[in-house]
């Protein structure tokens, strides 16, 4: 009876969560289709809010919006931005410093913002939310995890409540076991790998100096011929 009640509060909560996050990424796709502009900021003070401290006064996360506001022009209007991306809520301290090494590198961004309201814009798109391993992990923990609880439940030899407790505990500790592995490996989120800079103008080749030479030799060519001198006689 605990392994069938366990495997159903898993697979809802679950399945919870992959309808939250397939929500998202349908946001997120959303706004891959909407119009860019060229946004400006300053790239020296570019900084994230912090977001939760320890009581050492260590910061643990940071928000993923910006300081200063980044300014560009929509529609013929002036409008500013701080998110960086659809659906990301905050970095860690690792995170937020490879995205503002990659931030200064250019002071001219590619932005997205909904044409219908300009002031919902963001300065990337962000990564997918929804990749193959992911999936993969939704797949296992979802469906092929709860599964075995419920045929264990269902199917299993009668056990004493203790028995049961005790498998259950094994399945459970093996799935954070795995859980904190998989986000040991994860690889860190460098946002500013989508970072979209706005090619700078090509710069006018610069004038070489006179020739002072050759600038006497040409006036002495045009200049008109001096009038002849008479020769006075003594």
């Amino acid at each position: 009876m605990i392994s069938s009640t366990v495997a159903l509060l898993l697979f809802a909560l679950v399945a919870w969560r992959f309808v939250r996050r397939a929500t998202q990424e349908a946001r997120r796709q959303r706004a891959l289709t909407w119009p860019r502009a060229t946004a400006v900021l300053n790239p020296e003070t570019a900084g994230l809010e912090p977001a939760a401290a320890n009581r050492l006064g260590d910061v643990l996360f940071y928000r993923a919006r910006l300081r200063e506001p980044y300014v560009f022009y929509a529609r013929g209007e002036r409008f500013t931005g701080h998110r960086l991306a659809p659906e990301l809520e905050r970095l860690n301290p690792e995170e937020t410093k490879l995205f503002l090494r990659a931030l200064q590198q250019h002071a001219r961004y590619q932005i997205c913002y909904d044409p219908n309201d300009p002031e919902h814009n963001y300065l990337t798109v962000g990564r997918h939310l929804l990749s193959n391993r992911s999936l993969l992990l939704y797949a296992v923990f979802g469906l092929a995890l709860p599964a075995c609880l419920l045929v264990i439940g269902v199917y299993g030899t009668p056990a004493t409540l203790v028995q049961e407790l005790v498998i259950v505990g094994t399945v459970l500790g093996s799935t954070g076991v795995l859980l904190a592995a998989y986000y040991a490996a994860k690889s860190v989120l460098n946002v500013g790998t989508y970072l979209v800079p706005t090619p700078e103008r090509p710069s006018l080749p610069a004038a070489e100096p006179p020739d002072e030479l050759l600038e006497s030799l040409a006036e002495r060519a045009f200049a008109a011929p001096a009038s002849p001198q008479k020769i006075s006689r003594a």
